[in-house]
């Protein structure tokens, strides 16, 4: 097309056209390539959402609602109650208590 060759005059060398088809070649390609889309901005996820609390360490139970060693070791081994909570629950029910 005309566009390889715009600004040969004609009294260019071999080498010059070739250097001045590639140039033209290549400002022709950039011009054509969609420029690359920009990533949007990075959001602050705190300010756009309310993220509560990790609650990995609270108590997945209320306390007392275990009457029984057997409810409380269940819900320990089920993962329901914390070592810490069942330990708890064992001071706070063998202290002056038969059960």
């Amino acid at each position: 097309s005309k566009e390889v060759w715009q600004g040969a005059t004609g009294g260019e060398s071999l080498d010059q056209l070739v250097t001045l088809a590639r140039q033209n070649l290549s400002a022709r390609q950039k011009a054509a390539t969609p420029a690359p889309k920009t990533a949007p901005a990075a959001v602050d996820i705190q300010t756009t959402q309310d993220v509560p609390p990790t609650t990995q360490q609270a108590p997945t139970s209320p306390a007392g609602v275990y009457d029984t060693l057997m409810d409380a070791s269940t819900a320990l081994s089920k993962g329901e109650m914390t070592p810490a909570a069942f330990r708890e629950w064992m001071h706070d029910h063998s202290l002056g208590q038969n059960g």
